[in-house]
Parts: structure tokens; sequence; C-alpha cells
């Protein structure tokens, strides 16, 4: 399970994950020499306050700390599971980084993590939308939990019976956001504007 990218002072935040691997581990069912979380960003420091609240977590997180962006793209390639973060609060909304629009190149699951005080973030409708994995939101922490722990343990356990993990993603939707379509798209919006300002 991979992240690369920016944390943001916490603003950004693991713990979800953290909290329902910790648990998952502790309750044996998942073996933690099976799991791997990697990070690659410039918040270490950040990183290890959240890896620290959570028992098993340390000893199975690697942390690259800045890495190229080559190397960001290898580790998503070698991942299972990417993890995609972001926040959706009365003050900011809509917070759709473009590290989410590089993920969808991968084709691979994502686990989508949206902290904040406004539920139905557009990071979570674009997920289900898309079909690409599951998203929680920290508004929802309990339920979102549960739904989370259980999405791991089916995904993992897919993995050790070396089986396909459960992904259908909406190939359709997600060409929208293939780079070449977007620029496109924008091309569309500068020729109307221009148009539009004669």
């Amino acid at each position: 399970i991979s992240y690369t990218g920016q944390l943001y002072s916490g603003v950004r935040d693991f713990s979800l994950l953290f909290h329902a691997l910790d648990d998952l581990i502790n309750e044996r069912k998942i073996n933690g020499n099976k799991v791997q979380i990697e990070y690659a960003g410039q918040n270490s420091d950040e990183l290890k306050l959240q890896v620290n609240k959570f028992k098993h977590i340390e000893k199975i997180c690697i942390d690259y700390g800045f890495v190229s962006r080559e190397k960001a793209l290898e580790i998503q390639k070698g991942s299972d599971i990417l993890v995609a973060l972001t926040w959706n609060t009365h003050k900011e909304q809509g917070i759709l980084t473009g590290k989410f629009l590089e993920y969808l190149q991968t084709k691979k699951p994502i686990i989508a993590l949206t902290s904040g005080n406004l539920p139905h973030g557009e990071l979570t409708q674009m997920i289900q939308e898309l079909k690409l994995g599951i998203a929680c939101e920290y508004i929802n922490y309990n339920e979102d939990y549960l739904k989370l722990k259980n999405y791991i343990q089916n995904q993992y356990n897919l993995i050790m019976d070396n089986k396909e993990l459960n992904f259908a993603p909406d190939l359709k939707k997600i060409s929208e956001f293939h780079y070449e379509n977007i620029v496109l798209n924008f091309e569309k919006i500068i020729d109307l504007t221009i148009k539009n300002t004669r």
C-alpha cells in the first residue's frame, strides 16, 4: 500500500488506514509480515507522528522521504493499492489533488481518505463514480473504519490466495481523465472564452 505526496501538517491524515491495519494485525486477521506501507514525500516528521499512534504500524511502514517523480511512479507501479488523501471542510471544499489524476493512469485500487467536517467530498464521489476502490471520510469515522477494515481484509485474502484484487473500474469514464483528454477540454474552454470576449 503506497502514498506519494504531501501531508500538509497533518491535514492529510493516515489515521483511519493505520487504525484499520493495526487492529487487523492485532486481531491476527492479517499477518503484519505480509503487509507493507510505503510513503514517499517530504513530510517524514508528520508521518512519524501519525505512525506512532499505532502499535504495529511502525514495523510495516517504509519512509523513502523525498524522491524523484520517476521513483514515485516506480513505487506506485510496484504497489497493490494506492492511497489518496485529502480534506473537505466548510471552509475548503473540492480539494482534488493532481496525484489522484496520476493514480488513475496506474489502474490500481485506491483507498481514499478525506478528513474534515463536511461529508460527501469530491474525492469520495469520484472514487465511487469511477469504481476505483473505497472512499472513507473522517466525519463518518466509525462506520467507514469498519468498511475499510473489511475492504483491506478481503483484498489481503485475495492476494494471499494468489487471486486478482477486487477491482472493476469504469474504464470508459476514467479515460475522460487521461491527460490528453483534459488538455482537449482545456482547449475547448479557452476557445470558448476567447470567442465570448470578442
